[in-house]
């Protein structure tokens, strides 16, 4: 195994340097950049403008720095973040074949968080235990408000939100409702982590918070009903059980456990309204793609998801290696759906599965590079053994086969925040 990257501590200041070399030295950069991630964290679900300065700040902490040579140097030589910031280059070369300029470089500043927040996390003087766990209480938080504010909107509009959810709409959430459930569904996960090992900021009863939050978060992801983060909160449910289960070399438990996990996911199908009415508008849209005629497809949001994929699939295979270009993408969707589906023209261009748009983009090569860039971090020094990460890896996956999440904004800064924040507590845990 290869040692942790050694970095520079903050320096003394001394009567010989300029003021300008005095001032980078006051600069207190380990709370900047804890700053930094909690403005990024409360912008998640508040204001975009919030994220993009808190991800400012992070990397005006790197750089605004007497040690920014070696942040430099300390980012080209960790693997980890390295292969992470493959994702920005992978978008900046595709330039080389795109048409829409403009377009591709909106979407190339779009990617610059996988190539700047890690290299902010190496202007970090240390990142222990009581920081990272600190900064992971904190979105749980702002998420268990948020929950709170939205069931209370649900509650007062009961009735008009159950019908809603009949024709596969959901309640309207501070970001887009499905990264907002993948949110719900790791903060679940951090709940349950910090209550299993009594983490408190400062008061002892924090811990009981992180359980409640866990129970009441637990409840309302079912009142949400979005798929995608039902899916990987259950995923991530079983794989804590069985990480546990083996630490602790309880069989029985673990297989208890299942069990009441399964039957409260049965019961929530049947007596949960909103759970309820969403799997019966996914029942009948499958009905409907399965006998329906395609006039009807255009009505409903899971055949414009499908056809989304397989148009994405069939784009990938007429430009086999390198793609089509990220910032034609869309523009040759359109044509394929005016050949082959002119019933859902203009209605369903975003593709919904990351995997599917990377290959129509940028081809096989581009496959490659996203695959090596997502793997690469959880391998490199048996980082998956960290029960946190290996959650969020659960997340990720999941999302990106029914979403493209890291083509916006919000689920860009979520993903790479908390994927450079769990390397980063891994890497200097035992240093």
């Amino acid at each position: 195994m290869n040692k942790p990257l050694k970095y520079i501590p903050q320096l003394p200041i001394s009567n010989k340097d300029t003021k300008f070399v005095a001032l980078l030295k006051s600069i207190p950069h380990h709370q900047t950049g804890m700053l930094g991630c909690i403005i990024v964290i409360i912008g998640l679900i508040s204001s975009r403008v919030l994220m993009s300065l808190g991800m400012i700040l992070l990397i005006a902490n790197a750089v605004f720095n007497i040690n920014v040579v070696n942040n430099f140097k300390a980012f080209f030589k960790h693997r980890a973040f390295f292969a992470l910031s493959l994702l920005f280059f992978l978008y900046l070369f595709s330039g080389l074949i795109s048409e829409d300029i403009p377009n591709w470089w909106e979407k190339v500043v779009d990617k610059l968080p996988f190539i700047s927040i890690p290299i902010a996390f190496t202007a970090f003087t240390r990142f222990n235990k009581q920081d990272y766990y600190t900064l992971l209480s904190i979105f749980l938080w702002v998420i268990g408000i948020s929950a709170a504010m939205l069931l209370v909107e649900y509650i007062q509009n009961y009735n008009h939100y159950t019908i809603q959810y009949e024709k596969g709409q959901v309640l309207p959430t501070p970001t887009n409702h499905v990264r907002y459930s993948l949110m719900l569904a790791y903060s679940i996960v951090i709940a349950l982590v910090l209550w299993y090992e009594n983490f408190s900021i400062k008061f002892k009863w924090e811990k009981y918070l992180s359980l409640f939050l866990a129970v009441f978060l637990f409840v309302f992801i079912h009142i949400l009903a979005v798929r995608s983060g039902l899916l990987a909160l259950y995923l991530c449910i079983s794989g804590l059980l069985i990480y546990y289960t083996l630490k602790n070399g309880r069989v029985f438990l673990l297989i208890g456990a299942l069990v009441v996990l399964w039957g409260v996911g049965s019961l929530a199908t049947h007596y949960v309204p909103s759970l309820k009415n969403k799997i019966g508008y996914t029942k009948w849209t499958l009905m409907v793609l399965d006998h329906g005629k395609p006039k009807d497809f255009a009505k409903y949001s899971d055949s414009k998801r499908l056809f989304s994929i397989l148009t994405s699939i069939e784009l990938g295979n007429q430009h086999p290696i390198f793609g089509v270009g990220v910032s034609d993408i869309n523009t040759e969707m359109e044509k394929l759906y005016e050949k082959n589906h002119p019933h859902l023209k203009g209605l369903a261009l975003s593709t919904h599965n990351q995997f599917a748009y990377t290959y129509a983009a940028t081809g096989v090569i581009g496959v490659l590079v996203f695959l090596y860039s997502l793997l690469r971090p959880v391998f490199w020094r048996k980082n998956y053994q960290m029960v946190l990460l290996s959650s969020f890896y659960i997340i990720l996956f999941s999302s990106f086969m029914v979403e493209c999440t890291i083509e916006r904004q919000t689920g860009i800064a979520f993903c790479v925040l908390f994927w450079v924040m769990g390397l980063r507590y891994w890497e200097l845990k035992e240093a």
